[in-house]
């Protein structure tokens, strides 16, 4: 109960609200990139985008989500070049969210590092997260048996890695599956309820007019950012001590390296 107590306490904390409504902002910024590297990847890789219409139309209104889609396909992404400049530019912008988080976790973690090397940390982050649901979405494309669960698994996993990269405390596998699996779950019943509530037992369409799929995006991102918030802090208050951090050697390997450069230079 005492870690019931402690979660609920945290949720509601004052830091804890505008934390959410910054990072609901961030991955609202970052929702477009993401989507264009997944719909480029699989266009890359032969794969069916209706894959990727069939999960994300479960949280977005479908029309905008196709409309997107045939924006992207469309665009001549064959040569090399201006693909690797176009996943690099949206990796960038998709990491907004990772590096808003990463700092979030910096403060309650009591970990002091510099903006710069969060950023690295968050591009790494978010590269690391994509390419695992990417393999893992080329391993389960083979089969159309039990698709949704194995949906299920790679959110799962893919969220374990996600925690552990935000955490500079705890970087065991391990520590992370609690929030990971709750935030899999709250995700899979979202994907579930949401839609069908919006259009059953709402009436944003007559409020909103032609700006109501606009607000449907906006609450399914903030809702979605606090479940991912749920998540992390799931796995916060059942952390058990504090693990020494490999980042702090990282950290300071490439603090040295950087001051090596720079005495160089002079």
């Amino acid at each position: 109960m005492s870690k019931l107590r402690l979660l609920i306490n945290t949720i509601r904390n004052d830091e804890s609200i505008n934390f959410i409504q910054a990072f609901a902002f961030s991955f609202l910024l970052s929702l477009a990139p993401l989507l264009t590297i997944f719909v480029v990847l699989f266009k890359q890789l032969a794969l069916d985008t209706d894959f990727i219409i069939s999960i994300v139309s479960n949280y977005l209104p479908m029309e905008e989500v196709i409309e997107f889609i045939k924006y992207i396909q469309a665009n001549n992404t064959e040569e090399i070049i201006s693909l690797i400049i176009l996943l690099v530019t949206t990796l960038f912008l998709s990491s907004r969210s990772v590096y808003s988080f990463l700092k979030f976790s910096s403060d309650i973690e009591n970990t002091n590092y510099p903006n710069w090397y969060l950023r690295i940390l968050a591009f790494g982050g978010q590269l690391i997260f994509i390419v695992l649901i990417v393999v893992l979405i080329l391993i389960f494309s083979f089969t159309n048996n039990l698709r949704y669960l194995f949906i299920f698994i790679t959110l799962f996993f893919g969220f374990v890695v996600y925690y552990r990269n935000l955490s500079f405390k705890h970087r065991r596998l391990r520590d992370h599956w609690k929030g990971a699996l709750v935030t899999t779950f709250l995700l899979a019943l979202m994907g579930i309820f949401f839609l069908t509530y919006i259009a059953n037992f709402t009436n944003y369409e007559s409020l909103y007019g032609p700006l109501s799929s606009l607000m449907v995006i906006l609450l399914s991102v903030y809702i979605i950012s606090y479940i991912i918030f749920i998540g992390f802090l799931v796995n916060y208050v059942n952390y058990d001590g504090d693990d020494e951090t490999i980042h702090l050697k990282n950290f300071t390997k490439l603090k040295e390296n950087f001051e090596r450069i720079l005495k160089r230079k002079r």
